[in-house]
């Protein structure tokens, strides 16, 4: 599968350019166009494709390491080390107070 440019940490304005110039997949900007519109530094960086990591890698993260986290730094903070495997939490309060927008 093509890496799509739209998965690089680009600018508006060089997504634009490459888009109108009709490149898609990061395989498809050449050598001549990247070092035109880009330090080839930040090229590299840009270009580097992250391990991926799937939901049972990350569930067996947070087991070994006791704490769920929610990937809200706020709510991390609040929570920390009260959301285990293994334990039920149940969220309560007012009627429109945000508790259902935890879990989406």
């Amino acid at each position: 599968m093509l890496q799509p440019i739209s998965s690089l940490n680009l600018d508006n304005d060089i997504y634009r350019a490459f888009s109108s110039l009709g490149y898609n997949n990061v395989i498809e900007l050449t050598d001549e166009v990247v070092h035109k519109k880009l330090d080839p530094k930040k090229w590299t960086q840009l270009s580097y494709i992250p391990e991926t990591k799937t939901a049972l890698d990350m569930y067996e993260r947070d087991f070994r390491s006791g704490t769920i986290y929610t990937f809200n730094k706020e709510l991390d903070k609040i929570l920390e080390n009260e959301m285990v495997p293994g334990n039920i939490i149940e969220f309560c309060g007012q009627a429109g107070t945000g508790k259902t927008q935890l879990w989406y």
